[in-house]
């Protein structure tokens, strides 16, 4: 949602009922596998919220970006200001990984760079509130790895209620214009 409304001011993109219909199913969605105030709030929530604020600001600032840099290039610069950032950090907190470990990290690195640089040729294409509904489709897909890793059972609604939810958006996205999938003026077509 705060791509899609960041989107008008930022970038002059036009954002029609058919996208907002989508980032309300989307919402929906999050509401609905987040449950806020089913177990009280917690102050941790403020990270979430802190993410999402970090998060939206970034992809608004991709976006701009693709106009004038390309996708490696991009990809190259977030990923060494984010080491750079986050080894400023490990005096506050380092525990040296097990073998394991690593072997996740790497794992987590290589998902997390592939998956950045796709998001970023994705907003090469298309306007960052047309893609946006599809980032909360991912939720659907968090919450089940969550179940399945972590071994915590999502409760019937969540479940269901969810799989309903990702068929609407799809369906939504299937009847939405192919508007806003041309890229943008500065770049070749």
């Amino acid at each position: 949602l705060l791509v899609t409304v960041l989107s008008i001011p930022f970038l002059g993109e036009h954002v029609g009922p058919r996208r907002w219909a989508a980032v309300g199913a989307g919402m929906i969605g999050m509401l609905v596998v987040v449950r806020p105030g089913a177990e009280g709030f917690e102050p941790a929530a403020f990270y979430g919220i802190a993410s999402a604020l970090c998060w939206s600001a970034a992809l608004i600032l991709t976006r701009k970006m693709t106009a004038t840099d390309p996708s490696s290039t991009t990809v190259l610069w977030s990923s060494w200001i984010g080491w750079g950032l986050l080894t400023l950090a490990l005096p506050l907190g380092f525990a040296w990984p097990t073998p394991k470990q690593w072997i996740m990290l790497v794992g987590l690195g290589v998902l997390a760079s592939l998956g950045q640089w796709m998001t970023i040729l994705s907003f090469r294409y298309a306007q960052a509130s047309l893609l946006m509904p599809f980032i909360y489709v991912q939720l659907v897909w968090v919450a089940i790895g969550v179940a399945e890793q972590m071994q915590q059972v999502m409760d019937p609604f969540q479940g269901r209620e969810g799989k309903q939810l990702q068929k609407e958006l799809n369906s939504l996205m299937r009847q939405m214009p192919k508007e806003g999938l041309e890229p943008p003026p500065s770049l070749p077509k």
